[in-house]
């Protein structure tokens, strides 16, 4: 009789699961305004990853902090010496450091690091 109890109140127990959260109760990134130096942080962090760092122009840079404090930052690198070819990046600030996750070189690596930026619920413009 025992073991009968036990069991059946394991089983009615593991049935019991907590509702999922609604889309409008999910917490979203709050818009985050760099400072100079965190800004120069980021610049200095895309610059060391592409291939010609003296023609670096940055557009729309943005940044969120999520409810976890974790900072992204996304935005546009023009790469040439005209200025003509425009990559998006994504990455992490942390403690000072700015972490480059992903520079966006083809079409599809460009889908990606919009859809990142989404995620951390930055828009970034088609380029």
């Amino acid at each position: 009789m025992r073991f009968t109890c036990v069991m059946l109140t394991s089983l009615a127990l593991a049935g019991c699961e907590l509702p999922a959260a609604s889309p409008d109760q999910v917490a979203l990134p709050a818009a985050l305004e760099l400072t100079a130096a965190q800004r120069a942080m980021v610049e200095r962090g895309v610059k060391v990853s592409i291939t010609n760092p003296a023609s670096a122009r940055f557009e729309l840079l943005s940044a969120t902090r999520s409810d976890k404090g974790e900072i992204t930052v996304c935005g546009i690198v023009s790469v040439s010496p005209r200025n003509d070819r425009k990559l998006p990046f994504t990455g992490y600030l942390f403690h000072d450091v700015f972490t480059v996750s992903a520079i966006a070189g083809s079409d599809e690596s460009r889908d990606a690091v919009r859809l990142a930026c989404s995620k951390a619920g930055i828009a970034l413009a088609p380029v």
